[in-house]
């Protein structure tokens, strides 16, 4: 079994603690920035900014990575946003924390397997192109997100253990 990322068992655990707190509501919305400040209830222009104005100074700052989570009294769940400057965002979706399954965001309109790398938790990986989002797909997905709780279905969705992964050389 795949070790799981150091930045997501971070979320997972900022996620708790922050929602252990909040139990008493019926929704919450957090968001752990890439340096790790917690902003609790983000509002959507401050969601644009960082999607489709941030470079590489504010991406790279900490973990290189934000997650976003969601809980109602349904549930909770998240979603992982990694920066790959000026190409997009390599995005995960998390039913609920800790789960070991977690779907990625499909860019079926370029399907290629060139090799791209995504850093974040302090490591590099390789991924191939198509889980790379764009910026103004990227922002639809987590509007949709922090109305529903739930993966946008304006981008297609694949279970990461379904997605072939490049060879490590």
């Amino acid at each position: 079994m795949e070790k799981r990322p150091k930045s997501k068992r971070k979320f997972v655990d900022a996620f708790r603690n922050y929602f252990q707190k909040q139990r008493y509501f019926s929704l919450s919305i957090l968001i752990i920035e890439p340096g790790g400040n917690e902003i609790a209830s983000p509002n959507l222009d401050f969601l644009e900014n960082i999607i489709l104005e941030k470079g590489a100074g504010y991406w790279n700052s900490g973990s290189g990575d934000a997650g976003l989570y969601y809980k109602s009294l349904e549930g909770a769940c998240l979603i992982l946003v990694y920066c790959k400057e000026k190409n997009g965002f390599y995005i995960q979706f998390l039913p609920e924390p800790g789960a070991s399954d977690w779907d990625l965001a499909i860019n079926k309109d370029k399907f290629s397997k060139v090799i791209v790398e995504v850093s974040f938790g302090g490591e590099t990986y390789n991924v191939f192109e198509y889980l790379i989002i764009s910026r103004n797909s990227t922002l639809q997905v987590v509007k949709d997100f922090i109305s529903t709780g739930k993966k946008s279905s304006s981008i297609h969705w694949e279970s990461y253990w379904e997605i072939e992964q490049p060879e490590i050389l």
